[in-house]
């Protein structure tokens, strides 16, 4: 029987699901499957299409020891990692591949990352599994659809994802409804500026060829 930190329940009946034999979910790759609608296609299409992406990848990283030294490169992910306390319950919502998810699972915190695609939740059990990580708990889940009680997380973190949903508003109340008293949520959403970086990087890219690739990591 699986056990988890925080209790998972189910959003529309309010009751507490129990990870044994008679679990009346589905799992693929040992990941529970706890997605459901909520009534906009848009969440649908979003699901299907996501369902074979893998974001971001594992082409340059080998073991944890590399996905650590990559994650030092990032001023965002090394200030989350230096300020989130030890023992803290974090929820990542849109965990892609897991690698930010992996890489805060250190200092005694537990980590629940949820995502839509199964493809990259595929790919982040895969990276755990072989770097026998315990600490990252992997949920195919509808931000809309949340299976956590109220006041649950001290840490949410949702990086590039509230925008592209049907309701952004809403999908951070969803968030904010599970997050401690004095919790901490870190949002991330593309803005203008963040856009102009990106033509940067793009336009550097074509430019001038693989030199410039790092750019795009």
């Amino acid at each position: 029987m699986k056990q988890f930190s925080v209790k998972i329940i189910n959003p529309d009946s309010k009751k507490e699901i129990n990870f044994n034999e008679n679990f009346e979910y589905k799992f693929f790759k040992d990941i529970p499957d706890l997605f459901l609608e909520d009534g906009n296609s848009l969440t649908k299409i979003q699901s299907d299409f996501y369902n074979d992406v893998k974001f971001p990848n594992y082409d340059d990283v080998e073991d944890f020891g590399s996905l650590l030294d990559k994650s030092r490169r990032s001023i965002f992910v090394k200030k989350l990692d230096d300020e989130i306390p030890m023992g803290s319950n974090i929820l990542e919502a849109g965990c892609g591949t897991g690698q930010m998810s992996i890489i805060l699972s250190r200092y005694a915190r537990q980590i629940y990352g949820i995502d839509l695609s199964k493809g990259s939740l595929i790919e982040a059990k895969q990276f755990i599994d072989s770097n026998n990580i315990k600490s990252v708990h992997l949920f195919r889940m509808n931000i809309f659809k949340l299976f956590f009680k109220e006041n649950t997380f001290d840490v949410i973190i949702s990086n590039g994802v509230l925008h592209h949903t049907h309701n952004p508003k809403l999908a951070f109340s969803k968030l904010v409804r599970v997050l401690k008293p004095g919790g901490i949520i870190v949002i991330g959403l593309y803005h203008r500026y963040g856009r102009i970086i990106q033509k940067i990087r793009q336009s550097s890219i074509k430019n001038f060829g693989d030199s410039f690739k790092f750019l795009d990591k």
